[in-house]
Formats: structure tokens, sequence, C-alpha cells
């Protein structure tokens, strides 16, 4: 199997994986909940926003407004189970990048 092929294979692996099934369903919710699409949506434009104040050197003030949002909005439901779904596909992605850089880098 050539690369290219691989890297289909993978794709589809990961496309069937649990993690992001659950994911996309729990996307799915927060669209169909305008309140928790506000909040994800804020939340979302605010840590991009501290993101890109971190890469200009600027002060992380921003960080504990952030945080003190997270927990806020987490207490909807909905939120809460799209952070989940989405923190556990994070880490199955970053998991698969590691395998593929620890190779790289032999």
């Amino acid at each position: 199997m050539g690369l290219i092929e691989q890297a289909r294979a993978l794709a589809g692996e990961l496309g069937r994986s649990q993690e992001l099934q659950a994911f996309k369903a729990a996307e799915r919710q927060v669209r169909a909940d305008q309140n928790a699409f506000q909040m994800v949506s804020k939340y979302m434009e605010m840590e991009q926003s501290l993101m890109l104040k971190q890469m200009q050197g600027e002060h992380q003030a921003e960080t504990t407004s952030l945080n003190s949002y997270r927990e806020q909005i987490v207490k909807n439901e909905t939120v809460a189970r799209f952070f989940a779904a989405k923190q556990r596909f994070d880490q199955v992605w970053y998991q698969v990048n590691q395998i593929i850089g620890s190779v790289l880098g032999q």
C-alpha cells in the first residue's frame, strides 16, 4: 500500500472512530441549541483572541477571563458534552501526530 493509500486508510479510521463520531454528534447538538451555540462561539472567539495576543507577546490577563467563562458555560449540559467530546478527539489527534512525529524523527 502506497503512502497516499495509507493516509486515506488512516483518515477513514479516524472518521469511523468513536471519538470523532461523538464529537460530531456533540457539535450537531450545539448547533441545534441557539444558547449553547452562542456560548461556544463566544468561547472560541475569546480563545482565538488570546492565542493571537500570546503570539504577539502580550500579557495573558485574558487567560483568567477565558477560564472563568468556560467554567460558567460548561454548566450547560450541551456545552459540557461538546467540550468533553472535543477533548477526547483532540487527545486521539494528538496521539496520532505524536506517533507520526516520532517515526519521522528517527
